[in-house]
């Protein structure tokens, strides 16, 4: 019996093909940046790989430091102002909808 294809399977391919658009530009974005900070620093250096190993490694918050949480706060509010303010407002309504459904 030969299967059919759908939709779900033209969405599926869809989806492959972009993620691997996205990747190969991505990827040749990064070669492009990591070929200009040769040019200017003298050897290998990727940003990209830097920030992951900052965030992700540990160790990061032995250069800069911790904060508080209510410096997060602040800092959303001082940001977004009257935005953060409306989310924050808006989550008992977002909770009422998922316990509705």
């Amino acid at each position: 019996a030969e299967k059919k294809k759908g939709w779900a399977d033209a969405d599926v391919r869809a989806v492959v093909r972009l993620l691997l658009r996205t990747a190969f530009r991505a990827t040749l974005i990064q070669v492009a940046v990591t070929g200009v900070d040769y040019v200017h620093y003298g050897k290998v250096l990727s940003p990209t790989v830097n920030i992951f190993l900052y965030n992700a490694a540990g160790g990061g918050d032995e250069l800069y430091g911790t904060e508080p949480a209510s410096y997060y706060a602040k800092n959303l509010l001082l940001n977004l102002n009257v935005v953060a303010v409306l989310g924050v407002l808006s989550l008992p309504a977002l909770a009422a909808m998922q316990v509705f459904r």
